[in-house]
């Protein structure tokens, strides 16, 4: 799929990935749309992985668009990353 993009019936899904921490404190991020425009989102805390928000026609010819936030894989993390989720992990996290 482009972009995590599928249809669902005549709902088009993108997967939106979003760092844990801003997956539960909330926060606000970018996407493009299938249109190519940039659009900034808030995401509300405690917002859970498979959580979907419609975009009113911001999908293809003037459709809408259905977000769904996954979870956001990293390739690598920094020494200091690390140290912070050894914490979280201590805490139960």
């Amino acid at each position: 799929a482009d972009e995590g993009r599928r249809w669902e019936g005549n709902h088009l899904i993108q997967e939106v990935p979003v760092p844990y921490s801003t997956l539960i404190l909330g926060g606000k991020i970018r996407i493009t749309t299938p249109a190519g425009n940039t659009v900034s989102l808030s995401v509300a805390p405690e917002t859970r992985i498979g959580d979907r928000k419609r975009l009113p026609k911001q999908g293809f010819a003037g459709g809408d668009l259905d977000i769904e936030f996954i979870l956001m894989e990293l390739e690598s993390i920094s020494d200091e990353q690390r140290e912070v989720l050894k914490s979280l992990q201590k805490e139960g996290l």
